[in-house]
């Protein structure tokens, strides 16, 4: 809410990442750690994450397209709103 008042022409663009593929991503095993006990505050496992409530674009990315896809689409459509 306070970006939107505060920050003209600001966009909010949510990359919509499954847990599971979180974890499968996690070079450093922070997911793993967490879900074995060895490390708390972790997002998604005991903390939880909010999702935006309204956001101007929201991308599933679940690695079925590159980050140079990703970051095209987020730059046209972004700059169409």
């Amino acid at each position: 809410k306070w970006n939107r008042k505060n920050i003209k022409k600001y966009k909010e663009v949510f990359l919509d990442v499954s847990l599971e593929v979180l974890i499968d991503r996690d070079i450093k095993d922070l997911y793993k750690k967490a879900i074995d006990g060895k490390l708390s505050n972790v997002v998604g496992i005991d903390i939880i994450f909010p999702p935006p409530v309204k956001p101007d674009l929201t991308i599933n990315n679940d690695g079925s397209k590159s980050i140079k896809e990703i970051a095209s689409h987020i730059y046209k459509t972004i700059n169409k709103v």
